[in-house]
């Protein structure tokens, strides 16, 4: 009777080591990785402050067929709209992965990554006007949906 308390005492203890050492895999994808892929513009919304008000304010979905492709080896491809040719450029990550630069054409822009999943990527563009006697900026934030 002894042994068998002794072995299911021993197999509890098994089964518990088991269970208790196994390694969660809460390892999520990294930022790049979850980039990689064709998304669809879904919206721009655009916001224009002056002395830190909002003075004018637009939503404009994205055209039919506008995609960004942005592909593993750092370049891109944009389609502005269904039927039209496809303009390339590169782009890249911070390295802290919360900020993205896109280059084309000549010109570099850098926009913060706000949102991403499997499915919804927002990022939102900052650019600075300056004026005399007050600060004027415009926010364009673009969200992408479907990868």
């Amino acid at each position: 009777m002894k042994k068998v308390q002794v072995f299911q005492s021993v197999l509890v203890l098994l089964l518990c080591l088991t269970v208790f050492s196994c390694k969660k895999n809460d390892e999520s994808p990294s930022i790049k990785s979850q980039i990689i892929g064709k998304w669809k513009v879904s919206s721009y919304v655009s916001n224009s402050y002056e002395d830190g008000k909002v003075v004018d304010s637009s939503t404009d979905k994205g055209a039919d067929g506008e995609t960004f492709e942005f592909k593993s080896d750092g370049k891109l491809e944009y389609v502005e709209e269904t039927g039209a040719s496809a303009e390339s450029g590169t782009w890249s990550l911070s390295s802290d992965e919360k900020s993205i630069t896109i280059s084309a054409d000549g010109v570099q822009q850098t926009a913060s990554i706000s949102e991403i999943s499997a499915n919804k990527l927002t990022m939102a563009t900052t650019f600075v006007e300056l004026t005399i006697g007050s600060k004027k900026y415009k926010e364009e934030t673009v969200t992408y949906l479907v990868k």
